[in-house]
């Protein structure tokens, strides 16, 4: 009887199993693609730094730092931070195809001079032919920091 029930659960257990591994390659299908584009070379890692380092210097160049100072003056308390975050896009010959903040300053008057720099710099460099994003995009997020910020008290 003993082996009996030995031979059952054992059987049993191959037969579970099996079926286990039936389904799984039924509900598999074929391998998934990888779409992710290979890893950048330290070469290649160095021109997007340098790109990006780029892009804040151009636009920081376009902007007003006095209309920046009064505007830091009139926010007071309403300042939440001293720099605002944009997410831009930008196309293969240097358009410009998107922008949005991502993280205000807290003031949107003081936002809306940084938007106002970044439509005046453009259009842009082209971006390195291997960004790490989309063959035909290239995202770019930086902060500005605002040098007329009032001191810590």
């Amino acid at each position: 009887m003993r082996r009996t029930l030995l031979a059952i659960i054992a059987l049993l257990s191959c037969h579970c199993v099996s079926f286990a591994q039936q389904q799984a390659k039924d509900q598999d299908g074929p391998p998934p693609l990888n779409f992710a584009p290979p890893p950048l070379t330290p070469e290649q890692q160095a021109e997007v730094v340098k790109y990006r380092t780029y892009l804040s210097s151009f636009i920081g160049g376009q902007i007003d730092m006095a209309e920046v100072g009064a505007l830091v003056k009139e926010a007071g308390g309403m300042l939440q931070v001293n720099s605002v975050r944009f997410k831009i896009r930008i196309g293969p010959s240097g358009q410009l195809l998107s922008r949005r903040i991502e993280m205000s300053c807290g003031y949107e008057p003081l936002d809306a001079v940084f938007l106002s720099a970044l439509d005046r710099a453009k259009p842009f460099a082209p971006p390195p032919a291997f960004s790490p994003s989309p063959a035909e995009e290239v995202d770019a997020t930086f902060t500005i920091v605002s040098a007329a910020a009032p001191p810590p008290q």
